[in-house]
């Protein structure tokens, strides 16, 4: 445990080392202490509503997108959408400064009987340029019939790239995690799940983003009436964010530590 002088009472207070903290890169920590026009977050439900995000889609009669103590991951609140059976959309965007570099992670946990069809996905986290998807992270079913979806996939040049079960189970929290990076011979979109890499192809769009948003949009895809999604916990960076931190909740205590690497 290290101890600094705090500079308004001068009594000495614990700090904790959060640039070693395995996942949270010192990229992503400068966006806590001071900020950019192309990251955002975090966006954690803890207002008790959807102002945090620049814009909210819920269609048709889904039965409620809200902010929700159920919902929660880490914190008070976390979002909660409860569908209606009709395949209806409900997220939450945010517009950004183009960017061509980008990481986001979210938190999300599925209903115990989160269905879906043979096939159809869903978007969980979406990277948009003019609207136009250009990256995406998904959930889809891919064993036959209809039945409880069984897989993450990636979304990158222009169509359904990869799946993989890595980490999936429903009813349980997992932090999904996608990199966008633009470049003159073709991007790079790479992938992980709880910290496992799942998808990662230098041969992508090289267009930029302008908005990323974070939820449910289908793809052929209708949850049964009831059945639930949480998230939570959404960080965008420029650099690498991995797992939820305290010090996520701790912008003075990060400004400490940077200014003593600085020193």
């Amino acid at each position: 445990m290290r101890f600094a002088r705090d500079p308004k009472t001068r009594l000495l207070v614990p700090q904790r080392d959060i640039c070693a903290i395995p996942g949270l890169s010192e990229t992503g920590l400068q966006w806590f202490a001071e900020g950019g026009g192309n990251i955002f977050g975090p966006i954690n439900a803890e207002t008790g509503d959807l102002s945090q995000f620049t814009g909210t889609t819920k269609d048709g009669t889904i039965t409620a997108f809200d902010a929700h103590a159920d919902a929660l991951c880490h914190g008070s609140y976390g979002f909660r959408i409860i569908f209606d059976g009709a395949g209806n959309d409900a997220f939450g965007s945010k517009t950004i400064d183009e960017s061509t570099e980008l990481y986001c992670r979210a938190y999300v946990k599925f209903g115990a009987a989160f269905t879906g069809s043979f096939g159809s996905t869903a978007y969980l986290i979406r990277f948009t340029d003019g609207g136009t998807v250009k990256a995406g992270f998904i959930v889809t079913r891919r064993t036959g019939g209809a039945g409880n979806c069984d897989n993450w996939g990636v979304f990158a040049t222009g169509a359904v790239t990869a799946y993989s079960t890595t980490n999936f189970s429903l009813n349980a929290w997992h932090y999904i995690e996608l990199y966008w990076k633009s470049g003159e011979a073709g991007g790079h979109v790479t992938a992980w799940v709880d910290g496992d890499q799942i998808f990662d192809d230098a041969d992508t769009t090289d267009a930029a983003i302008d908005s990323v948003s974070v939820g449910f949009v289908q793809g052929g895809f209708a949850p049964a009436a009831t059945e639930t999604l949480y998230f939570d916990d959404i960080l965008c960076s420029t650099g690498a964010i991995g797992a939820y931190s305290e010090a996520e909740g701790s912008p003075v205590v990060i400004m400490n530590q940077l200014q003593r690497r600085r020193n």
